[in-house]
């Protein structure tokens, strides 16, 4: 995936930042799917991340922006770059997600 993150004006990326907005809301789709993937519980996940089984499932469900320190304690959690699960989404990623959304309302 590449990154188009330039592209977007800093009031898309500040909004799109705030809890349930559609990046927090991807990151945590993907650190989901990762954990899923592994066969690892919310509860195991935190206990590597050293925080709580919570703070885990906010962050999956999007309403927790972790700082850097987790972040990077996800990626190595999760076996993976940290770039994998926080990247910005590209252009292509988000017209489908809004695509989809206006289909379901």
């Amino acid at each position: 995936m590449h990154t188009d993150a330039a592209l977007l004006d800093t009031d898309t990326l500040k909004a799109e930042c705030r809890p349930g907005g559609t990046l927090l809301t991807m990151w945590g789709e993907r650190i989901r799917h990762r954990r899923r993937t592994l066969g690892q519980s919310r509860k195991k996940l935190a206990a590597w991340c050293d925080t709580t089984e919570q703070t885990i499932g906010r962050i999956e469900n999007g309403t927790h922006n972790p700082r850097d320190h987790m972040r990077i304690a996800l990626g190595r959690a999760l076996g993976c770059e940290t770039g994998d699960i926080f990247e910005y989404p590209s252009f292509d990623e988000v017209a489908l997600r809004f695509s989809s959304e206006e289909v379901a309302a």
